[in-house]
């Protein structure tokens, strides 16, 4: 996954000139032959040619706490996909992602609340309502601006006979 990334954010240069098959090896499920072997072209856009000269990315491999724990008001955004409900304790991430938001800084997120380590019998976990993790990020410092639930599918093959499908709650918040 980190080897795609750096490759499409620091290496393509022109936008839909990767070709893959990304349902190759999905033999179940599929209405029709060619739904398998479905061709799909990216990047949509290309990231260096939209942003700010100035604009950082960051992505690392390892535990997000140990990664970015140290890193005390350095960033002006945090956007997360299906990210927080990996925390084996939600309220230390949303610590965390507090800590390295600059004053004013955003948290944009969209997910589920799947929480992974839910039912380990060797990892705790904590695991919250969305209705909780609302009231937990005013308490430790953010201001939600915005709210709203999200149909998502999840990673699969658009034309399969079978779906993954979350009701996700998107949503905007401030660091105040």
């Amino acid at each position: 996954m980190l080897l795609a990334s750096y490759i499409v954010l620091n290496q393509i240069t022109e936008p839909y000139s990767v070709a893959m098959h990304p349902y190759l090896h999905q033999a179940c499920n599929n209405y029709a032959l060619e739904d398998q072997f479905k061709e799909i072209r990216i990047p949509n856009v290309i990231p260096n040619n939209t942003l700010a000269p100035d604009s950082m990315f960051s992505m690392a491999a390892g535990e997000f706490l140990d990664v970015y724990g140290n890193q005390k008001e350095e960033w002006d955004v945090f956007c997360s996909c299906f990210f927080l409900d990996t925390a084996k304790n939600i309220f230390d991430y949303i610590r965390c992602i507090h800590y390295i938001l600059k004053p004013g800084g955003y948290l944009i997120n969209i997910g589920p609340l799947l929480f992974h380590y839910a039912d380990s019998e060797t990892e705790p976990s904590v695991e919250v309502s969305y209705e909780e993790l609302r009231s937990i990020l005013g308490e430790v410092g953010f201001q939600i601006q915005h709210e709203e639930r999200k149909i998502c599918h999840y990673a699969g093959n658009p034309k399969s006979m079978m779906r993954t499908v979350y009701n996700t709650v998107f949503f905007t918040a401030v660091k105040v």
